[in-house]
């Protein structure tokens, strides 16, 4: 299959789940907790359809990173923090999903 193909349904996959967490979003905020399971499903397939759209475009990426922070110590240095703060959002996810 074409790359561009599956861009494609990725991007369609995404916008649909995303429709998806809008909805049981929405019933969870009127306090219709019977969609809190969808709503944690939808979430985790959104992250796993985020991460295949990030891989499809991964070269493009780079090569606009590269064009925005020329200097290679501070793109490390960026690269660093912005992989720090996704891994407290994560950890703060996981405890909260835990209950903790």
């Amino acid at each position: 299959m074409k790359k561009s193909t599956i861009n494609f349904i990725v991007a369609s996959l995404m916008f649909l789940v995303l429709m998806g967490l809008i909805g049981s979003g929405l019933s969870l905020w009127l306090v219709m907790h019977v969609y809190e399971t969808i709503h944690l499903f939808l979430g985790s397939v959104m992250v796993i359809l985020v991460l295949i759209h990030l891989y499809l475009h991964k070269t493009q990426i780079v090569k606009m990173y590269e064009r925005l922070i020329p200097d290679p110590n501070k793109r490390k240095v960026i690269a660093l923090g912005y992989t720090v703060i996704c891994l407290i959002l994560l950890s703060i996810f996981i405890i909260t999903l835990n209950g903790y």
